[in-house]
């Protein structure tokens, strides 16, 4: 959004009302209460997201190079400081200017940087292989549980012909919602006709730092003749499991497997 902001205006004004629950906590830089623009004596908890006014200006003429300037508010003296600043009779000097580049990620936020910051090495420089985003499981979480046997009582089911769809449907998990470009009931059926169950494809998974868990890997069922190579290009082995079908596309069948993930 930010470059398409760039490519399409002169000049780009942000005042930044701050008083996001997440960002900030909801707190000033030096500590004391952020609260939301929208915060009142009426309604004191305003919206938990924070909040930012802009004023973007395309000339007839073009500019090569647009100008983004951006200012603070914080404190819950943000509502009559907005207020108030429309008396200030130099507006530039309100706010201060961004430098958005692509090592910076096109950043509207005004920064200052030692010479030598961006010289340092990336975390991602020393990796021998491109990050990639790893378990892509687009199931609602139904592949994934934290209690190993859990996630073995949910896949029997899956996969055992006697259990019928309405009552795998009562479990309401994502194996049986549809979604764009999945037929839930078609790919259970495609599912159980490729493979069983096998216990042994439950294995720890490192989620997130911290944060491990069991996966299950799965035949899939997709359109496409690329899957393995943009898997193969990202860890050297495929790693998307997501459960696509559609009765409007041909398939072809990739056996997954992570074991060089855990």
């Amino acid at each position: 959004m930010r470059q398409l902001f760039l490519a399409e205006f002169d000049a780009l004004w942000f005042d930044s009302m701050n008083g996001d629950s997440r960002e900030t906590g909801k707190l000033t830089p030096e500590g004391r209460p952020d609260p939301s623009v929208f915060s009142t004596e009426y309604n004191r908890e305003g919206i938990r997201v924070g909040t930012a006014i802009g004023l973007m200006v395309r000339r007839r003429k073009r500019t090569q190079q647009p100008i983004v300037r951006i200012r603070q508010f914080w404190g819950v003296t943000k509502r009559p400081d907005l207020l108030e600043s429309l008396n200030v009779g130099d507006m530039k000097s309100e706010y201060a200017t961004a430098h958005p580049i692509s090592s910076n990620r096109l950043s509207f936020r005004s920064s200052v940087v030692g010479s030598d910051y961006l010289a340092w090495p990336k975390l991602t420089d020393p990796c021998a292989e491109a990050p990639g985003n790893g378990l892509m499981e687009k199931r609602g979480g139904a592949l994934i549980e934290i209690e190993k046997t859990a996630l073995e009582k949910r896949m029997r089911k899956y996969y055992d012909p006697t259990v019928d769809w309405e009552t795998l449907k009562a479990f309401r998990t994502g194996l049986t919602k549809d979604a764009a470009g999945f037929d839930a009931k078609a790919v259970r059926r495609k599912v159980q006709a490729a493979e069983q169950f096998q216990l042994a494809r439950i294995r720890r998974y490192a989620l997130r730092p911290f944060e491990t868990v069991g996966a299950i890997t799965v035949t899939l069922v997709r359109y496409g003749t690329d899957l393995v190579h943009r898997c193969g290009r990202s860890v050297g082995k495929e790693t998307n499991f997501s459960l696509r079908a559609s009765s409007a596309q041909r398939f072809r069948k990739v056996h997954l497997t992570f074991s060089q993930l855990v």
